[in-house]
């Protein structure tokens, strides 16, 4: 009776032992399973964060991108405004300095006029300011605009000698030569007429009276 009992009782506690060691078993499997699912969770979480820096980083590559092209923009604006503006006053200064010269020179035309029979001695600084005024004076140029990608292609344009900016755009020719010969007058100059394939027509062209 006792070898039985006893072995009854070895087989409870193999029995009790093989279930434990399943249920370890199961758990085990469960924490890795958990294991691999926090992984998982982990490595999207840190995808997701890249792909989030990665965006934002592009969008402040464009924000940046935009705003140095809104300066550079803004700076050519700044700058062709105040090419203008010198340009304007540079005109203003070319014109005042003949409205003062030419006073200078119809008076000594006027005195070697009314003392043709005489010698009349001119100062130098007198001769010397005339020479320089009459060779600071710039031509005016009528030609007509080849520019296919320009808004005013084919349209006569004035233009001061030596500058690539426009005075001012005409349908014809003809009002184009007019409105230079007035700018010429009063800066006592002359006006140069281009061909249509941008030769020389006409060299030193005043309006006859």
């Amino acid at each position: 009776m006792n070898l039985k009992f006893w072995k009854k009782k070895a087989n409870a506690f193999e029995a009790k032992v093989e279930k434990a060691d399943a249920k370890i078993l199961n758990k085990a499997e469960e924490v890795d399973k958990k294991l691999y699912e926090t992984g998982e969770k982990i490595k999207n979480k840190v995808e997701e964060i890249d792909r989030k820096f990665d965006n934002k980083v592009q969008d402040v590559k464009e924000k940046v991108s935009d705003k140095l092209e809104k300066i550079d923009e803004n700076l050519k604006k700044k700058i062709d405004d105040l090419e203008d503006k010198l340009l304007v006053e540079k005109d203003i200064i070319m014109e005042k300095a003949v409205f003062v010269v030419e006073p200078v020179v119809d008076e000594i035309d006027e005195m070697f006029t009314n003392m043709s029979n005489k010698t009349v001695k001119v100062p130098e600084d007198v001769i010397e300011t005339e020479k320089l005024n009459k060779t600071n004076v710039q031509k005016y140029h009528v030609s007509q605009n080849k520019d296919k990608d320009a808004e005013n292609f084919l349209k006569w344009r004035v233009r001061k000698e030596s500058s690539s900016k426009t005075i001012q755009f005409f349908d014809t020719q003809k009002q184009a030569i007019d409105h230079a010969q007035s700018l010429a007058d009063r800066a006592g100059s002359t006006v140069v007429i281009h061909k249509l394939d941008g030769s020389i027509r006409k060299q030193d062209y005043t309006k006859k009276v």
